[in-house]
């Protein structure tokens, strides 16, 4: 529902942009004195009345699943992954408003010129295979259903695509995804779930050292857990994901094992969210 409320508010920031060259190009001809200050107002009423809307839209993305979960006190899996979801969720729609808001502040400049990321520009990625995708006819249900699914969490008007889709190599990777969320639950239900039941007497009862023995008692389960679900989730699940979607950019994680402070390794471990923060 917020991903579509996303999409018709910027196809009405799409048809107010189209208006204010039409009224534009009214008070030319009719040489009319004042013409470009009218046009810089009607250019702030349509950029404050999307960016109103825009900032409803994602504040209520995020604000409606939370509530949701408050208010029916629903079970700690379940809210993980719906929190995911809407947090995932969010920042692709921040990243589709942004671009998008990009877009049109170029084709005030020039409407019949190709901008960076339109098809044509010489900028565009490689191996795209529309060869239409300028703005707004980007601003279509097929283009950002493609988005919402693709493993990015940076909105482009185009994407590279593999050249073909790969089944047995697919098939592979979803029974080692399988293997990995096993593996995720085994180790959630056999040493961290114990531990931390054992650790609720003790710090009822302020017993401190228990409770810095079930500390310690926790950290090498958790690492394991890490490192299970960062498997998992980048070397598996995003690329299944782009297998399904033939998305072409597989670079969801750079060697952050070698880092040697602790930037670099925030800047490594986890790359779609870290071009996201960037753009």
């Amino acid at each position: 529902m917020f991903a579509l409320f996303a999409l018709l508010i910027e196809q009405l920031a799409a048809s107010l942009l189209k208006r204010e060259r039409r009224k534009r190009l009214e008070d030319e001809k009719k040489d009319l004195p004042g013409v470009e200050k009218r046009s810089q107002v009607r250019k702030r009423v349509t950029e404050w009345i999307v960016f109103a809307l825009n900032v409803l839209n994602t504040s209520m993305t995020l604000w409606v699943p939370f509530h949701v979960m408050t208010m029916t006190r629903s079970e700690p899996l379940p809210s993980f992954g719906l929190t995911m979801v809407t947090i995932t969720l969010w920042m692709k729609l921040v990243s589709f408003v942004h671009v998008n808001w990009s877009m049109r502040q170029l084709h005030r400049i020039d409407d019949e010129r190709r901008w960076p990321g339109e098809s044509l520009s010489g900028s565009e990625p490689l191996a795209v295979e529309t060869d239409d995708m300028v703005y707004p006819k980007n601003l279509t249900a097929q283009s950002f259903g493609y988005f919402l699914v693709a493993p990015t969490l940076c909105y482009q008007l185009s994407y590279p695509r593999s050249p073909r889709f790969r089944i047995r190599w697919l098939l592979r990777r979803v029974a080692m995804l399988s293997a990995g969320l096993g593996m995720m639950l085994f180790i959630t239900e056999q040493y961290i779930e114990p531990t931390i039941d054992n650790s609720i007497k003790p710090l009822q009862d302020m017993d401190w050292l228990v409770v810095l023995e079930r500390v310690l008692k926790l950290s090498l389960p958790t690492l394991y857990f890490w490192m299970a679900m960062f498997y998992t989730l980048f070397e598996l699940w995003l690329n299944v994901l782009a297998e399904l979607t033939r998305f072409g950019d597989r670079e969801f994680y750079k060697a952050w094992w070698n880092s040697s402070t602790l930037s670099e390794y925030w800047r490594l471990w986890n790359m779609p969210v870290h071009k996201w923060m960037l753009r």
